[in-house]
């Protein structure tokens, strides 16, 4: 009878021992704490109004095994880890999301969120390009009051070229053309909402060019030069002639030519040297190497102008005052031209042959630096 007491007690023991060990450890038990979702316009961010039609979601599934988001159209499956995800609507007004998450073997916890998709159109905010640019090398530098924008561009009047998609900015830089140009901005949003920008700016990247210049070198001048040039957007010429200088306004394009007359009448007969300088818009300026020049303003002088008429032919007896270029016009011709007398000559003595009827002559001497004497005379053959 003792030792069968004595096994119950112990019986007893062991079993409330068992009971103390189970209450003292720590049993896990999968119980889920409200998950959160916040709106905003960008990740991580917390906003009542969207102005771009893409709504960003931030999660926290607190420890859940099973979550899903509701966008609008019913819920869909979404993995507990993910905590950032975004929806682009096509629609504005209010969107109420929902997002559920659940432990295992236990019900749904659903929590939401508002934010109001409200349409705000696209401004273009255009840095560069203004004015005018000396390089082919053209930035572009565009700021846009929201994202998720198409931006395209335009020109002269060519078709839209993309720039950018889903952008709010633009820096990069574009080749163009020297001349002007007109360049078309439009960003568009998903909401097909646009904006339009024009701006207008040239290109100059090519330096001017010097063609030829007169007189050349050695030569003679009365006081008129000349300068043929490439330069499209030309700013001025300037001449330089011992130490004095000269500015024109000449005319802009290729193969343009303008025209320079100097008072000289203190340097004539002496030697000069004169050079051109070509600036543009930009203020790129070239010039060529002085050029030494004899100068002549005395003009010279028909002293003598007769002639005899034999039938068809005319015997010129002609005196001038210095060695000319001789040369006659005859206007009554049926092809008006100056046909030469004599070169480097101051007498004339010979005959030329005319076509019946009258003739009005004009006798022309040239000397080397352009002076000019002329004489009117009419015969009759």
């Amino acid at each position: 009878m003792y030792f069968k007491k004595l096994f119950m007690l112990i019986f007893f023991v062991f079993v409330l021992s068992l009971f103390v060990f189970a209450v003292d450890q720590e049993v896990t038990v999968d119980i889920l704490t409200v998950p959160s979702i916040f709106l905003g316009n960008n990740s991580g961010e917390d906003n009542e109004i969207d102005t771009d039609g893409t709504v960003f979601a931030t999660l926290g599934n607190n420890g859940a095994a099973f979550c899903e988001i509701n966008w609008e159209e019913g819920f869909v499956n979404i993995h507990p880890a993910i905590n950032s995800i975004n929806n682009t609507y096509s629609r504005v007004g209010e969107k109420i999301v929902q997002y559920r998450c659940r432990a295992l073997n236990q019900e749904f916890v659903t929590v939401n969120d508002t934010i109001n998709v409200t349409r705000v159109p696209p401004l273009i905010n255009l840095i560069e390009p203004v004015l005018n640019y000396n390089t082919k090398k053209v930035p572009i530098d565009i700021l846009i009051n929201k994202g998720l924008i198409n931006l395209q561009y335009s020109v002269d009047g060519s078709r839209l070229g993309s720039l950018c998609r889903n952008c709010d900015s633009y820096n990069k830089t574009k080749n163009f053309k020297d001349g002007y140009h007109n360049l078309t901005l439009v960003a568009t949003d998903k909401f097909r909402e646009l904006d339009r920008n024009v701006t207008s700016f040239f290109v100059d990247s090519t330096a001017p060019k010097i063609r030829e210049t007169l007189p050349k070198k050695k030569g003679y001048t009365n006081g008129s030069f000349s300068i043929v040039y490439d330069e499209l957007f030309l700013h001025n010429i300037t001449l330089n002639y011992n130490g004095s200088s000269t500015k024109l306004d000449c005319p802009s394009g290729k193969k343009q030519t303008c025209y320079f007359n100097v008072d000289l009448s203190e340097h004539n007969n002496d030697t000069i040297n004169y050079y051109f300088e070509v600036r543009d818009m930009f203020f790129k300026t070239v010039q060529k190497k002085p050029i030494a020049v004899k100068v002549d303003t005395t003009v010279p002088q028909i002293n003598k102008l007769n002639f005899t008429v034999n039938r068809r032919r005319v015997e010129f007896d002609i005196n001038i005052s210095e060695e000319v270029e001789l040369s006659y016009y005859d206007l009554n011709s049926t092809r008006p031209r100056w046909i030469n007398l004599c070169g480097n000559c101051d007498l004339y003595n010979k005959k030329k042959s005319f076509s019946l009827g009258e003739h009005n002559l004009i006798i022309k001497a040239t000397d080397k630096a352009m002076n000019i004497d002329e004489e009117k005379i009419s015969l009759v053959i």
